[in-house]
C-alpha cells in the first residue's frame, strides 16, 4: 500500500510542526506507542513518524467536528453575538486618540 504526502492541498508550516509533534507523542501516549511500533516494525522510522501524525489528524478532526455537533443552534448564535461584541469593543478599544497639543 502506497501513501501519499498528509495532505495534497499542506501547508508546510502546520505539516512540520505536526510532524514535530508526532516524533514526541509516542513518549505521551500508549496508543500512539503502539502505532508507532507497528508501524516501525512495517518499515523505517520516518513512516511510523507519519503514521503517528495520520493518527494525530483524525483525532483532531474527530475532536473538533464533535465538539462542533454538541452546540445547539441558540448555543452557536450566543457565540456569534459574542465574537461579534467582542470584535466591536476590540475596535473601540485600538483606536487612537489625537495628541492634545
Amino acid at each position: 500500500m502506497t501513501r501519499t504526502p498528509l495532505s495534497k492541498q499542506r501547508n508546510k508550516h502546520i505539516q512540520r510542526v505536526l510532524v514535530e509533534a508526532a516524533k514526541l507523542a509516542p513518549r505521551q501516549d500508549h496508543d500512539l506507542a503502539l502505532v508507532y511500533e507497528t508501524a516501525k516494525q512495517k518499515g523505517n522510522s520516518n513512516r511510523a513518524t507519519l503514521a503517528v501524525a495520520r493518527k494525530m489528524v483524525t483525532w483532531i478532526g474527530y475532536n473538533e467536528t464533535s465538539c462542533l455537533q454538541k452546540l445547539t443552534g441558540a448555543q452557536r448564535r450566543r457565540k456569534r453575538r459574542l465574537r461579534k461584541k467582542n470584535r466591536i469593543t476590540q475596535r473601540a478599544d485600538c483606536q487612537v486618540l489625537p495628541f492634545a497639543d
